[in-house]
């Protein structure tokens, strides 16, 4: 009889303390694609209807829409959606192959949080959730990224910031503040993204490049006699808007995101644990983010591999 108990206790607490990980992959996919595309092909209506009220307004309708119109039930929203995600699907056989990349960072995950997980191979990004309960990572969701363009360095001239190569490792968020929204003389390429996106700094990281200046600092225009060198980046994550899309090698090193995924970073807190001390924000030069349901669950690493 007493085992039947403390067998109901356990499963008990079990159910108590677990994540709905349904409920996260679906928020992932909200904040990033439907929203979007809902507010794209809905707009006009829900403005009607909430007539300069509140964004509460707007995500109230948005639901109820989003209810009464599935996904699949709206050929255009389909479609979009389709596109968008090409490319970023996930297989069991490669979550299989990320989980071995993974393996060796288990020691650093003792409690629930969020951790973001780039493939540059791939060019994309992984959001992840360690339960500690299951001591399992779970797959959340994955966007397209850009990374160190190393190549690039043949563009670059004197005084200019060098191509360097993203480097790998895990990498804990060190500080972070917010865009100005800068843009620059093309009129188009925002380099941080839009005003106020988080830009999340990792530290000075070591780093490799091409060295494509000679000693009286002239251009080698002969990529054979190009020399890799060691160097160090500024390491960060950020948003990014320009005619270069995302998906594939372009940046000095950091790694650029959309500003979806920006912003879902921040409503997630995916980053923020190092950014609160004792329940309080400690960032000075940058205004919190929103209030979070789960605040427990911030994270503050992100792991990068050459390819999964």
């Amino acid at each position: 009889m007493a085992k039947k108990v403390l067998s109901i206790f356990l499963l008990t607490v079990s159910l108590w303390g677990s994540v709905d990980i349904e409920a996260l992959r679906t928020t992932f996919a909200r904040t990033l694609y439907l929203d979007m595309l809902y507010e794209a092909r809905y707009g006009e209506a829900i403005t009607q209807v909430c007539k300069g009220r509140s964004r509460h307004c707007r995500d109230i309708q948005l639901d109820f829409i989003m209810r009464e119109i599935p996904l699949y039930a709206d050929t255009w929203i389909r479609d979009e959606y389709n596109r968008y995600t090409q490319g970023l699907t996930f297989t069991p056989s490669y979550w299989k192959r990320a989980l071995k990349k993974l393996r060796p960072y288990r020691r650093y995950f003792h409690s629930n949080q969020f951790l973001l997980l780039a493939d540059l191979r791939r060019h994309v990004m992984m959001v992840l959730f360690w339960d500690d309960a299951h001591q399992k990572f779970e797959y959340i969701g994955m966007e397209r990224i850009s990374a160190g363009a190393i190549e690039r360095e043949r563009e670059t001239k004197p005084l200019e910031d060098h191509y360097l190569k993203t480097p790998t490792g895990i990498f804990r968020l060190k500080s972070a503040w917010r865009s100005t929204g800068e843009v620059l003389d093309d009129g188009v390429t925002m380099p941080y993204g839009q005003k106020n996106r988080f830009v999340y700094y990792f530290g000075k990281q070591k780093s490799i490049r091409y060295n494509t200046f000679d000693r009286e600092g002239n251009k080698i225009r002969d990529s054979k006699k190009w020399n890799i060198i060691g160097d160090y980046l500024q390491f960060a994550i950020h948003a990014h808007q320009s005619a270069t899309p995302l998906g594939r090698a372009a940046s000095h090193g950091c790694i650029r995101i959309t500003d979806g995924f920006n912003r879902y970073i921040e409503r997630e807190w995916v980053l923020f644990a190092p950014l609160f001390a004792q329940g309080k924000w400690i960032q000075r030069h940058a205004t919190p983010p929103p209030p979070n349901d789960h605040p427990e669950w911030a994270g503050k690493y992100l792991i990068v591999v050459d390819a999964i």
